[in-house]
């Protein structure tokens, strides 16, 4: 800790600088009172409810869906141009405009688009919560980081400060690595054709990604926290009974490329299914999180 007088170092936890005699306590009440922190921290935690959105696992339904649709009209479109190639001029119907040889906009071409735009609210949805879920946790945690050690202060207890610059230090990190992606951008280049093949894989990259790496910060902080809390004479732990596991994209891609997309169904569930086991494992660790605190709140 740093005075703001004289820019002499203090002890961590001291009231007045040691050199000019300035109130350090200043440096805590003038960020804003604790109070604030105290409303802020319970307003993230009940935030979680509208932002850490549980997606049925019977969404995969629609990947499913969309795969074999568009192998159908596929191999539909592939068995159309060699027809059209083959039968005599005069036998290719001219009354239908919209009838052009293989290009055809029939109700092949409907039953293709329709689950494609549910595939692209489904993804749509998972973007979004990906987004709100980042947010509200780096604030919560930021939040009470800055309680603890507004907290710490106020009783003296030393050395805690090198612990919550630790932490400031990682949802820094986090918040750069972890910034917002426009859902509805990316969703709605889902449904241009070819482009959509592209984006797809761009998409599921970072979602696969992303939350392994966030759950590991996430781990991190939270073993901060259980020091800080320790120093304060409390306790706190954690365990994860869904941990997310590291899935190699490299090798889903390959997987997906080899089976003619069909391995997509499987890791589009997988883009379901493990959030949702951060998310519960979410509830229980900060209910116990903010349990272990709540005696140092409520002072």
């Amino acid at each position: 800790m740093f005075c703001p007088k004289c820019g002499a170092k203090s002890q961590d936890g001291s009231m007045f600088c040691h050199n000019c005699g300035e109130d350090l306590r200043r440096l805590i009440t003038n960020e804003s009172p604790i109070s604030t922190d105290i409303e802020n921290v319970q307003k993230y935690a009940n935030m979680r409810k509208s932002t850490d959105t549980i997606v049925s696992p019977w969404w995969v339904i629609v990947p499913v869906a969309t795969v074999l649709t568009y192998l159908g009209s596929s191999f539909y479109n592939i068995y159309s141009l060699f027809a059209a190639f083959g039968a005599p001029v005069s036998t290719i119907p001219t009354s239908n405009p919209f009838n052009l040889g293989f290009l055809n906009f029939s109700g092949v071409s409907l039953i293709t688009l329709i689950p494609e735009i549910i595939f692209m609210y489904l993804f749509y949805t998972l973007i979004k919560r990906r987004n709100l879920h980042f947010e509200r946790q780096n604030r919560l945690f930021r939040i009470l980081n800055s309680a603890f050690r507004k907290i710490a202060f106020a009783k003296g207890v030393g050395g805690i400060e090198q612990y919550t610059t630790y932490v400031d230090t990682a949802l820094y990190s986090s918040a750069a690595q972890e910034q917002e992606k426009s859902a509805a951008f990316w969703a709605i280049l889902l449904i241009i054709p070819l482009v959509n093949i592209f984006v797809f894989i761009y998409i599921v990259y970072f979602l696969t990604e992303n939350y392994h790496a966030h759950e590991q910060r996430e781990n991190y902080v939270l073993s901060v926290f259980g020091y800080e809390l320790q120093m304060m004479g409390l306790t706190f732990s954690f365990n994860r009974e869904n941990p997310i596991p590291q899935r190699s994209f490299v090798l889903y891609l390959i997987l997906t490329i080899v089976t003619l997309g069909l391995f997509s169904i499987y890791w589009d569930y997988v883009l379901i299914k493990d959030p949702n086991g951060h998310f519960a494992d979410q509830i229980r660790i900060e209910d116990a999180l903010l349990g272990s605190t709540m005696p140092l709140l409520t002072v």
